[in-house]
């Protein structure tokens, strides 16, 4: 049995007591994740990662190692996000091998580009700035069959990105040919958030 627990500012300090509250349910494995999708400013305060080319907080670093340390006491298996960001080849999310369908029906690569809001833009906070970013939707499954929606050309083209990267790797040379998809720049789960 896996548990997870979102760390945020306001709670990473229960981290040590959770773990042991996991302990006695037999809780197998635990995922300490991040506040990795930031949908306006007030909520920049509940984040215990830094961003890019901040430094990364001693004293939730200090919580995570303290629970690590408690959880192998325990045999209990921890999982924990970094608390740093640094640019990765493919999300978590894995794109270029899972889709996301939403309670309407409708296929995106995951589920920060098709959150449930009206209209077509979503809110998206990102080092420090917040804006709209367009969702992403390659199709309905009400009206075409999934197949269908994975193998259109904006659906491959979407995720040949990502391939490419993963066959290149990400190189001092760096180019405009190893940029992700315009609407992953912006999303900490990139930077492994």
């Amino acid at each position: 049995m896996i548990a997870s627990y979102i760390a945020l500012s306001m709670n990473i300090h229960e981290l040590p007591d959770f773990i042991e509250l996991c302990h006695k349910l037999g809780i197998d494995e635990v995922v300490i994740d991040n506040l990795s999708y930031v949908l306006n400013e007030s909520m920049f305060a509940w984040r215990t990662f830094a961003d890019p080319f901040e430094r990364e907080p001693r004293t939730f670093k200090r919580i995570i190692n303290i629970t690590l340390e408690r959880a192998r006491e325990l045999g209990i298996r921890v999982f924990a996000y970094p608390l740093s960001c640094w640019e990765l080849i493919e999300c978590p999310e894995r794109p270029t091998e899972s889709i996301f369908i939403n309670v309407n029906g409708d296929v995106s690569p995951c589920v920060f580009l098709n959150l449930l809001v009206r209209g077509n833009d979503i809110p998206r906070c990102f080092m420090g700035r917040c804006f709209k970013t367009r969702k992403v939707i390659f199709g309905n499954v009400s009206n075409e069959g999934i197949i269908g929606i994975w193998d259109s050309k904006d659906y491959r083209d979407f995720r040949s990105k990502f391939i490419r990267r993963k066959f290149q790797g990400l190189t001092v040379d760096y180019n405009i040919d190893l940029m992700p998809p315009s609407q992953c720049i912006t999303c900490y789960r990139l930077y492994g958030i």
